[in-house]
């Protein structure tokens, strides 16, 4: 008997693979995959709902949501672990393309950083092309062994994308 070249193995290959996949998908039942497509709704309006707003405000805003699931996680986990009101919450979620990173960016800074400047914290996250880099900068520059660097000048400097250090500056 002949060895069998790699184009062939290929082919013997992608069939059983073909065969193995077919077989799965069949026995797979469809009916949780349809439950679960209007699950992401009812989630998002019981986690809003916990979070405090009513439910017609829920419903409109789930709804409306490209990633409701994504949004009301969002507004819950600012709600509970920031304390930033329900409604402001879904106000700066809803707007954001990425609410799961804009929550995480906001408790990552409000639970290692002191400030007063929450404002300051969710808009500086919001306009972050990369909320969790810009947390992570946040939090790596308050926590200097000496504490020399304010959270102002750290949320200052690590925002600013305008800002290039003037010891690398060519000399003239």
């Amino acid at each position: 008997m002949k060895p069998l070249n790699v184009l062939q193995w290929t082919t013997r290959f992608s069939a059983i693979v073909a065969l193995q996949a077919g077989v799965f998908f069949m026995l797979t039942p469809s009916r949780p995959l349809q439950a679960a497509a209007g699950d992401q709704f009812k989630v998002c309006a019981e986690d809003l709902q916990e979070a405090g707003l009513s439910a017609n405000e829920a419903s409109t805003a789930c709804a409306d949501a490209i990633r409701p699931k994504d949004l009301s996680l969002c507004v819950l986990s600012m709600n509970q672990e920031v304390g930033i009101p329900a409604d402001d919450g879904l106000y700066y979620c809803y707007r954001d393309r990425r609410p799961l990173d804009l929550a995480s960016c906001v408790v990552d800074i409000d639970q290692s950083v002191e400030t007063n400047e929450l404002g300051t914290v969710i808009e500086n996250c919001r306009r972050s092309l990369i909320p969790l880099r810009y947390s992570e900068c946040v939090v790596g520059l308050t926590n200097t062994p000496e504490q020399a660097i304010t959270p102002q000048k750290a949320m200052e400097d690590c925002i600013n994308a305008d800002a290039f250090p003037s010891a690398l500056t060519p000399v003239e």
